[in-house]
């Protein structure tokens, strides 16, 4: 009885040993307040007919680090730097009412990502988003709580029915791969030359992501003329095991390369092209990874 009472003992301690290490190791990796990932954006907005703000094209998404089970929820957005911008906001994507299922996220271990909807609202004018840029947003949180944190860079563009219209490339099919390669293919409406090619973020990321048209870098296709009927794919593929840091391994990009075309009278066209997108993958470990390289621990 004796050796039954010490072996109970035993175990019950040990348990209480794992029991007391876990709560003190949870206790040391949660979060004091959320961590929002960076995010490069080249957003556009479409401009309607009648000269409004097509709010839904315009729609982006923040994504930041919590503790699982978190209540509060980001309800409204401001952003510092264009204050006469209005936005919508929401954890929900919009269509779905928060009353009729729990808050989207993607629980690992102790953290939670969640994704904040975001959305321009047309108010004061559908120019005033052209050429903008946002570095900064102000939160508005469900427990009357606020922060303002940077979140890279999101730049828009305005694009007007009449420019797609007149485009001289006409998408017509995508493909990509759970490596984050993509493929985006455009037939050629008439006669161009490829003049130049510009993008917000292109040379930031030509370390890690291959661009490519028709295969080959970009830059070889300068002064490249295109003929009615053919077909131009734009791709954009990871570079294999090169090693990026933690923090860039969680920034999250979304571009879109503009071209300028010269069509044979000599006038001049822009064409934004594939979107090239690239994120880590979420898991615990990695993210535990994020929050140590954030200083948060």
């Amino acid at each position: 009885m004796k050796v039954n009472n010490r072996l109970f003992l035993s175990i019950l301690g040990s348990i209480s040993t794992i029991a007391i290490i876990g709560f003190l190791f949870l206790s040391y990796i949660k979060l004091d307040e959320p961590l929002f990932f960076e995010q490069y954006y080249e957003q556009q907005v479409t401009v309607l007919s009648d000269g409004d703000l097509d709010s839904h094209g315009g729609e982006f998404e923040l994504k930041y680090l919590t503790n699982a089970f978190e209540d509060k929820t980001v309800i409204h957005v401001e952003f510092p730097e264009e204050p006469d911008l209005a936005f919508q906001a929401s954890e929900y994507p919009f269509g779905i009412s928060p009353n009729s299922t729990p808050t989207p996220e993607e629980t690992k271990g102790p953290y939670s990502v969640r994704t904040v909807y975001v959305q321009p609202l047309e108010l004061f004018g559908a120019e005033q988003f052209d050429q903008t840029t946002l570095t900064q947003v102000k939160l508005f949180f469900s427990d009357n709580s606020s922060m303002t944190v940077d979140i890279g860079e999101v730049n828009f563009y305005t694009v007007s029915p009449d420019q797609l219209d007149t485009e001289p490339l006409n998408f017509f099919s995508s493909t990509s791969t759970s490596e984050g390669d993509t493929s985006h293919f455009y037939e050629v409406k008439s006669e161009v030359t490829l003049t130049g090619i510009h993008s917000e973020h292109l040379d930031k990321y030509a370390d890690w992501i291959n661009f490519k048209i028709n295969d080959q870098p970009l830059e070889t296709w300068i002064g490249k003329t295109f003929q009615s009927g053919e077909t131009i794919s734009g791709s954009s593929e990871m570079v294999e095991n090169y090693n990026r840091d933690t923090l860039d391994r969680f920034t999250e990009i979304k571009i879109r390369p503009e071209l300028t075309l010269t069509d044979a009278e000599g006038q001049q066209h822009t064409s934004r092209t594939f979107e090239i997108e690239d994120r880590e993958a979420f898991t615990f470990f990695n993210l535990l990874e994020y929050v140590k390289a954030r200083g948060a621990l």
